[in-house]
């Protein structure tokens, strides 16, 4: 069977951000599928080039974390016209897999099916627009009505919805016409491993209890949680480093933030592809995982949480929802009130104090990665989906 992916995001391995695209693209051609996938670049022409065996068009729509989002919104418009395109110009796939956010892909979903015939799955890893209405990017009444009726319509023209978490697959309410398929826990790449002696020295670490946050660094993760805490750390004389590898629109913010209160406590260094990842997690203790006091954001399925399970890494949250129930079930680390920092101080200390609490933790971690969120099981899972269509 032809699929075409369609994602705006998509990334290699030896890129920064998220990958879980390119491992399900990766899972069709090793299960003899004809795969596609249409994404960007911030090139200024089109570029078609196989990797690893997948043929991606890279259209060329400038997009960062950084912009406004008013311009934001023309890379969305631009995307969707651009994807439609491609697919008009090409062999038309049997299928077409598309990925939001954002929700705007939804018109190649609904375009392609209704001009050209073309059955879609559609993925859904952070409900929009709830979610950016949740922000307070959308607050006219009437765009928030025609959105939410957009988005009911795209449901119901799928023919299948894959939701990235069981707190989405409640919400959208479709019954079997979704499928829950988590992000995954990469157990072959990312493995618990002592820490190196060179990768210590070149972050200036010695003793230290080392926290890692990695990945994006938006609105809606609220670093200022994570600034919060480190100033508890520091004003309680722990010794603990928190190492800080991200990117977006709140990073220089968050830059002048630890300048401006010397934050001695805080190191930030290069957002990274994931080998560089793999080499942070493997001198930290535990990972943090953040997002702001927006309920909606907590039905997500934020990649560095199974990144950090993989590599047997404590996990601490500051939100409710699923991700704090599997936590506290397994014991692979804590979830605490944001605005509350004592909180964070008491159920930390006895991981730094305790070096069986904490092995076992991060053995806690490694076992819930192994049995319920291997990349390898799900992808066969996800596959399957394609043999039945």
């Amino acid at each position: 069977m032809k699929v075409t992916i369609v994602h705006q995001y998509f990334k290699h391995p030896s890129e920064g951000g998220a990958i879980r695209s390119y491992y399900l693209a990766k899972g069709l051609l090793e299960n003899n599928h004809d795969v596609e996938v249409i994404t960007t670049h911030n090139r200024k022409t089109l570029h078609i080039k196989r990797i690893d065996g997948i043929k991606v068009f890279y259209l060329p729509i400038y997009y960062d974390n950084t912009l406004g989002k008013y311009q934001r919104l023309m890379a969305f418009i631009k995307f969707v016209f651009q994807s439609i395109r491609v697919i008009h110009q090409n062999k038309r796939p049997q299928l077409l897999y598309v990925i939001s956010t954002p929700l705007t892909v939804g018109v190649v979903a609904l375009w392609t099916k209704l001009f050209l015939r073309i059955r879609y799955v559609f993925e859904i890893g952070d409900l929009w627009p709830e979610a950016p209405i949740q922000l307070g990017y959308i607050k006219n009444p009437l765009l928030k009505r025609t959105l939410y009726w957009f988005e009911k319509v795209v449901y119901n023209q799928a023919y299948k919805i894959v939701a990235m978490s069981p707190d989405i697959e409640k919400i959208i309410e479709k019954g079997n016409k979704v499928i829950m398929i988590p992000n995954m826990a990469d157990c072959e790449f990312f493995v618990p491993e002592s820490k190196s002696s060179e990768l210590l020295d070149l972050f200036g670490i010695s003793d230290e209890f080392v926290i890692a946050y990695l990945g994006a660094a938006g609105k809606a993760n609220h670093l200022t949680y994570l600034l919060d805490a480190a100033k508890a750390l520091q004003n309680c004389c722990l010794n603990v480093k928190i190492l800080v590898a991200a990117t977006g629109s709140e990073l220089e913010h968050f830059r002048m933030e630890v300048l401006s209160t010397t934050l001695n406590n805080v190191t930030i260094t290069s957002f990274t592809n994931k080998g560089g990842v793999k080499e942070l997690l493997s001198i930290s203790d535990a990972v943090y995982v953040s997002f702001a006091g927006v309920p909606i954001l907590a039905s997500g399925s934020p990649n560095k949480f199974f990144d950090g399970l993989a590599a047997g890494k404590i996990i601490i949250t500051n939100f409710e929802g699923w991700i704090k129930k599997e936590i506290e079930t397994t014991q692979c680390g804590f979830c605490y009130t944001p605005t509350n920092t004592d909180e964070f101080i008491q159920k930390l200390i006895p991981f730094i104090e305790d070096d069986t609490l904490r092995k076992q933790a991060q053995l806690n971690a490694r076992n819930l990665a192994e049995k319920k969120f291997s990349r390898k099981g799900l992808i066969e899972e996800w596959v399957k989906l394609f043999e039945k269509t």
